[in-house]
């Protein structure tokens, strides 16, 4: 049995994300390339400024349209995939 507090349901993360960029006056789906290089750096990539911008705008009309689900319909789809680390096996 999982138990969620109030701003953790699956119900309302949605909701509450959408919330609280209306109070900071922020979209998530803004991304810039800087943040691109970032994320590239920390997965040990390097990304030159045109493909950082491809990606940025690519990224942003994935969260764009991910956003525009509402949470009340996705709160209680199960995931369809289990990941697990993968073990080498030696043989």
């Amino acid at each position: 049995m999982c138990v969620w507090q109030d701003s953790q349901r699956p119900d309302t993360i949605g909701a509450n994300r959408r919330e609280s960029q209306r109070q900071r006056g922020t979209d998530m789906a803004k991304i810039t390339k800087e943040q691109i290089h970032q994320l590239a750096l920390i997965a040990g990539l390097q990304v030159d400024d045109d493909r950082a911008e491809s990606i940025a705008a690519r990224l942003a009309s994935v969260l764009e349209a991910l956003d525009e689900i509402p949470s009340d319909a996705i709160a209680s789809v199960e995931p369809a995939l289990v990941f697990a680390p993968y073990e080498a096996t030696h043989e």
